[in-house]
């Protein structure tokens, strides 16, 4: 067991989950076991692999480079691209695919129960918009006129439907935890010039989100707001005793 780890985080205003494992490809050009982010990771390689002097030999490899199996620059590879952030390590999750990074919890944030999230000391905020969608989604009935006409059975499913959102509507808000950040795993405490490399491409990483042609599925374009960086050290205590 490591005595000490660090981990990076990007907060932002924004549910990370859409978007965590895109954005560490594209700030360090890793990606975990499941490839997404694979298309992020050749960018940073083609936008910073002579300033960093990756891929030894740009311009002589440059068809190796073109060809690369991207979605595979697992952090074990990464010393092969001359990747300066081969410390960068893997996290199995729940599933037990391994990932440079995850979803993090954000300080001073809350989510309202419905997915919406906001700043500690806008309750009153969240309570209204909680109340709101909840209204909302007590219209948006499935089944429409001809099905009814047909069987009753969908009235009363739609009906069923109405009644638990509009029950829900005046429910007490329980506050739970707000995940708008980004965590990347790292075992070893970044230089001050990694930290402002990761810092500058997570910026634009906004631009890049913002900018995407996609409307709609999993490449859609996404506004993403960066509220701030922090890095975290954990520190692993080891006792033993005699018995």
């Amino acid at each position: 067991m490591k005595p000490e780890s660090f981990t990076f985080v990007i907060d932002t205003e924004n549910y990370a989950g859409n978007f965590e494992r895109d954005m560490t490809a594209y700030i360090c050009g890793i990606v975990g076991d499941c490839g997404v982010g694979g298309d992020e990771a050749r960018i940073f390689y083609k936008e910073e692999g002579r300033s960093l002097g990756m891929i030894d030999g740009m311009d002589k490899n440059l068809s190796d480079y073109e060809e690369a199996d991207w979605k595979g620059i697992h952090s074990c590879m990464a010393e092969d691209f001359g990747n300066p952030f081969t410390f960068i390590t893997q996290t199995s999750d729940d599933q037990g695919c391994f990932r440079p990074c995850a979803i993090h919890l954000t300080e001073g944030w809350f989510n309202n129960g419905l997915g919406e999230c906001f700043k500690d000391g806008q309750e009153e905020e969240a309570i209204l918009a909680r109340i709101r969608h909840c209204l909302e989604e007590s219209k948006k009935l499935p089944f429409n006129k001809e099905l009814i006409a047909m069987d009753k059975k969908y009235d009363i499913e739609n009906k069923k439907r109405e009644q638990r959102w509009l029950t829900r509507s005046e429910e007490t808000m329980k506050k739970s935890l707000a995940y708008l950040s980004v965590a990347i795993f790292m075992s070893k405490e970044p230089t001050e010039e990694q930290i402002d490399l990761l810092k500058r491409r997570a910026y634009k990483f906004a631009e890049y989100s913002a900018n995407k042609k996609a409307e709609t599925g999993p490449r859609k374009r996404r506004e993403i707001t960066i509220t701030g960086f922090r890095l975290i050290k954990e520190i692993t205590t080891t006792e033993s005793k005699t018995l």
